[in-house]
């Protein structure tokens, strides 16, 4: 009954953001949201992080209004403020958090000082926010066991088939133009990152004998609903992981030994289905093949719309910059204002997540951010996994968006902190799986 009251909220949200978004209809967003802060203020803590997992997914959807800002972050800052009424929570949530705290400080003297400088708010706004985000996911994983951890994987997953289905709702409404395809109110590339990163969560439980049946389709369709977006950065991470998972997978692991299989079928059947001109088939191999090997006939150099899509002249551009500008380099000049040609940027961001964490908050502020990801991730590895398990498929979602972020900015992005956490657990289910296996 619990899990149908879940889903359920879940969906209801889901379908009212949507249906706000697609037809631009503040009221219905304005009502979405209201009920969205309704749910997470009353809901225990684990149905309200279950909804916050749930439409991380596609955060963008998440708004007041259309043209409005995402409220996940609203939505984890209500769950804190929840936490904190309690005395006993209280005490837990700031246990073993010095690893995130102290190297917080130097980016929020970095943001304070953007916001002096340059008087805009909102670096800070997004650091409050991620250091939010950052803290209640630490709770979370201190105070429960690995079956509310997974269940909230299990959230992640189903947000992003509700996220494919608002696609594909919304390409049947205003009609398929053979274009790329992305979220609802969100950039192609960042949620073909999403779903390249779900295709291989399913995948490593596929390789665990997780569901395999439902996994193995489930990596199938988050695969291709990566492709449809047309995303090249998004299609090589994929790649690459899907290598990574095959490698240290084949010789330990039974089902793992028929991902190589599987993904040739794959590859034979999206062959078959280009070669008979299905059309979005066709579409998908224009959108990702065809646009490179185009952009490499027609490149010159200092051409802009090269190979990369201008990124190579973009990142020239702001490299240039940090040479002869110390007060950059160090401090950066804000994450929302960089790139405006009135304040010395190009009109383009850096899609590049270093390179546009230096434009933003500098050397110094991405320092102290990287070190705040690398205290998290110690800390969430300390308090789901331990120190004995060796399993290595996990790195793999890493590798995913490592490599797609190499092509995006936003290096305080809210989904990141959710990606780390999933595969921590992910990475806790090798050891059931042992354990399971062990006790059979």
């Amino acid at each position: 009954m619990l899990v149908k009251r879940k889903l359920l909220d879940v969906i209801i949200l889901d379908i009212l953001f949507s249906i706000g978004a697609i037809f631009s209809n503040n009221i219905i967003c304005l009502l979405a949201a209201i009920i969205f802060l309704g749910l997470v203020a009353s809901k225990t803590i684990d149905e309200s992080l279950f909804i916050l997992m749930a439409l991380s997914v596609n955060q963008a959807i998440v708004v007041l209004s259309v043209n409005g800002m995402s409220l996940i972050g609203v939505g984890y800052l209500v769950l804190l403020l929840r936490i904190l009424t309690s005395r006993e929570t209280r005490n837990l949530l700031f246990q073993n958090t010095s690893k995130i705290v102290v190297p917080s400080l130097i980016v929020f003297f970095v943001t304070v000082l953007l916001l002096f400088r340059f008087n805009v708010f909102y670096d800070a706004a997004i650091f409050f926010c991620f250091f939010i985000v950052l803290l209640v996911i630490l709770f979370y994983s201190k105070t429960r066991d690995s079956f509310y951890l997974s269940e909230l994987v299990d959230a992640f997953v189903l947000g992003g088939v509700l996220c494919s289905l608002n696609i594909l709702f919304n390409v049947a409404f205003t009609g398929y133009n053979g274009a790329r395809v992305g979220g609802i109110l969100d950039n192609a590339n960042y949620i073909a990152v999403s779903f390249s990163f779900l295709a291989i969560t399913c995948l490593i439980r596929y390789c665990y004998e997780i569901d395999p049946g439902k996994n193995i389709f489930l990596f199938s369709f988050f695969s291709l609903m990566m492709l449809f977006t047309g995303s090249r950065g998004a299609f090589l991470s994929i790649v690459i992981a899907a290598i990574w998972v095959i490698i240290f997978g084949f010789t330990r692991l039974r089902k793992s030994r028929n991902i190589l299989i599987i993904v040739v079928m794959l590859i034979i059947l999206m062959y078959v289905l280009y070669v008979c001109r299905v059309g979005f088939i066709v579409d998908i191999y224009d959108n990702l093949i065809l646009r490179t090997t185009a952009m490499l006939k027609t490149n010159t150099s200092g051409q802009f719309m090269d190979v990369s899509s201008g990124r190579f002249t973009i990142w020239n551009f702001y490299l240039e910059k940090l040479k002869t500008d110390e007060v950059l380099k160090f401090f950066g000049n804000g994450f929302n204002r960089f790139y405006y040609r009135e304040n010395g940027g190009m009109g383009f961001v850096c899609h590049n997540v270093w390179l546009g964490s230096i434009m933003g908050v500098g050397i110094i502020g991405t320092i102290g951010i990287l070190l705040m990801y690398m205290g998290y991730w110690k800390s969430i590895a300390r308090n789901i996994v331990g120190s004995s398990n060796k399993d290595k498929l996990y790195i793999a979602l890493f590798l995913v968006f490592l490599v797609g972020y190499f092509f995006l900015d936003g290096i305080m992005d809210l989904r990141l902190p959710v990606y780390i956490f999933v595969a921590m657990v992910i990475k806790k289910e090798f050891e059931l799986k042992i354990e399971n296996t062990k006790r059979g």
